[in-house]
């Protein structure tokens, strides 16, 4: 992963924190980290493997907004590309009836949260 994308999902984290300390939403953070594990192969030698967690082409958020609605969000560089395990889970997912967002900087998420915070309270009179 390049440096950029992860100042980006750094910077996601830390944007949508207060808008779940404040009831908005909640969000999960996947992908989050990996380990290097050991094996001895039949021949007796020990050999090395990278273990990722989560699950192949998941996004790297999950935002569940307050009135039900849920976006992943898939953090890329500019210019990045989807992998073909991301297109798999963006396809299976819009099949289900989810929405997928894909972003390149702040302002593509500050906008995205934004418009989901104010359809909330357009949708929903708090005062009934």
């Amino acid at each position: 992963m390049k440096r950029k994308e992860q100042s980006l999902i750094k910077g996601v984290s830390g944007y949508l924190q207060p808008f779940e300390n404040q009831g908005y939403l909640m969000f999960e953070r996947h992908n989050t980290g990996a380990v290097i594990k050991e094996y001895i192969n039949k021949r007796g030698e020990r050999k090395q493997y990278y273990y990722s967690y989560g699950k192949l082409g998941s996004s790297d958020f999950v935002i569940y907004f307050k009135g039900g609605r849920t976006i992943f969000l898939e953090c890329k560089r500019e210019g990045g590309k989807l992998s073909d395990a991301q297109v798999l889970f963006r396809i299976k997912a819009h099949k289900l009836g989810y929405r997928v967002e894909v972003v390149t900087d702040m302002n593509e998420v500050i906008k995205l949260v934004e418009k989901e915070v104010r359809q909330f309270f357009t949708q929903f009179d708090p005062t009934k």
